[in-house]
């Protein structure tokens, strides 16, 4: 799942990638996961692209519990 933080008509943006993982959650009602986010800065400019690199990455470790709720 990606959002954008900051998205500009003339200067790029910023976006955040969340990487979802699939879980069973079979003979509990809470699992722990590890996943992986990504943030993004992509430049741009109305007068012609930036020079050099365009696209920086950073990642982060992120870490929880699933749980089933019933509503």
């Amino acid at each position: 799942m990606t959002v954008f933080l900051r998205r500009t008509v003339d200067t790029g943006s910023t976006t955040f990638t969340l990487v979802i993982p699939r879980v069973n959650l079979r003979f509990s009602h809470s699992a722990h996961i590890a996943t992986l986010g990504v943030t993004a800065v992509h430049k741009f400019s109305i007068i012609g692209p930036p020079n050099g690199q365009a696209d920086f990455y950073h990642s982060h470790s992120l870490s929880g519990d699933a749980a089933l709720v019933v509503f």
